[in-house]
């Protein structure tokens, strides 16, 4: 409820209160939306859930039952709660904001996140528009963090919810603007618009988005 919920009521707000026309989503830009959600729902929940099990979703149980630091962030109150989610998404996010700077300046690590820059509109469920490959290098450090720091069932929900309504809201096409101190340590829909702004964006078919991470370095900086 808390992952999906915010969709369609963010997809009503961009059509009603855009930020700009020219972003809106034509149907079939919008089922290619549907698309990556689809994937990244199916990559991202074996990492944080028991909803079906996979070898990645039983090592992260492991890491999390077996950690070396001993620790174990459970805590039984509401306070306690927002406090232990604001406290381990500010330790993901650092790092989670170098996994992505080298994302963006490395020619390596580029051929997987270059599919989630290929896009020349913004709409908010386009922070799903992942490499596969991609779960691997960026998103995996978030949730190694918390299995290391043996986060709670409770803290781990409300720490993914956080970060996905971070992502829909950052990449909508909605007016938002940022939050003064908020915006010193998460990042926000205005600065993340100037972070997609380039020019040189020119739309894939899914298809070559799944085959950046496979072509050659001239190919792939010619695009």
């Amino acid at each position: 409820i808390m992952a999906m919920v915010p969709i369609p009521l963010l997809v009503f707000a961009e059509r009603k209160w855009g930020k700009r026309q020219d972003w809106q989503l034509e149907p079939h830009e919008l089922a290619e939306d549907v698309f990556w959600l689809i994937c990244a729902a199916l990559l991202w929940m074996p990492l944080i859930s028991g909803w079906y099990d996979t070898p990645i979703s039983q090592g992260f149980e492991a890491v999390r039952d077996r950690a070396l630091l001993d620790v174990s962030i459970a805590p039984d109150s509401a306070l306690g709660l927002v406090a232990a989610v604001v406290a381990i998404n500010i330790v993901s996010g650092f790092v989670y904001y170098w996994l992505h700077r080298v994302s963006n300046e490395s020619p390596f690590f580029w051929r997987v996140h270059a599919t989630h820059h290929h896009i020349t509109k913004m709409s908010c469920m386009r922070g799903d528009r992942t490499h596969p490959f991609e779960y691997f290098h960026i998103n995996l450090g978030g949730v190694i963090v918390m299995a290391f720091l043996g986060v709670s069932d409770a803290v781990l929900a409300v720490a993914a919810a956080f970060r996905i309504w971070n992502s829909l809201l950052n990449h909508s096409n909605l007016p938002l603007r940022s939050m003064p101190v908020y915006d010193w340590i998460f990042t926000t829909a205005a600065q993340h618009h100037v972070h997609h702004a380039l020019d040189w964006k020119v739309p894939l078919s899914i298809k070559e988005q799944l085959l950046l991470a496979f072509y050659p370095r001239k190919r792939l900086v010619e695009l």
